[in-house]
């Protein structure tokens, strides 16, 4: 049972109600407490719905049952970014790039945290990296820009602007839905 309430609430979420797949999350976790994609799950609607204090706490059980869950840690740091604690983000995007090495959202996430923090060419280095392994992030090419800007180079700065803005093939887009 707990396979077919996960399953629903996947499906309320492609179709936009986080608040009905929150509730089959957490059906699916009654039903089986060791099932840590619900808790990923979970965790990402809440933070979705702005329940960052929820989301930290599904992502922290998502972890402790299973500890190379790269998707999780990222997400988790993202969720201490949002909260301004950059220290435990950082650790979290470090470790979910140790579990993936080719986890494009957690370099581009570590390369925020270190532009905020005024790091301008560790910034640069992970949203090149995050660029070199997902070319389509358009916000990768965006944040490269306002980086290079401060840094001076407006030719590549301008150029990276453009790509941000250039539309994706329909095939794409339609992939991009899929995941």
């Amino acid at each position: 049972m707990a396979v077919a309430y996960f399953d629903r609430a996947v499906a309320h979420e492609r179709q936009g109600d986080r608040t009905r797949a929150l509730s089959d999350y957490g059906d699916a976790i009654r039903r089986d407490p060791g099932l840590a994609s619900a808790y990923y799950n979970r965790g990402r609607a809440r933070g979705e719905l702005g329940d960052l204090d929820g989301a930290m706490a599904d992502y922290g059980d998502a972890i402790r049952l299973a500890p190379a869950h790269a998707n999780a840690f990222c997400s988790r740091g993202a969720v201490y970014g949002r909260k301004g604690e950059s220290d435990q983000a950082l650790a979290d995007f470090e470790r979910a790039i140790g579990l993936n090495p080719r986890h494009a959202l957690a370099y581009f996430n570590r390369g925020l945290v270190y532009r905020d923090r005024g790091d301008l060419k560790a910034a640069l280095a992970d949203f090149d990296r995050a660029i070199s392994l997902d070319p389509k992030r358009a916000d990768a090419y965006s944040a490269r820009a306002g980086v290079q800007a401060r840094l001076g180079d407006v030719e590549r700065a301008s150029a990276d602007t453009a790509q941000a803005a250039r539309p994706l093939p329909a095939a794409a887009i339609w992939m991009s839905k899929a995941e």
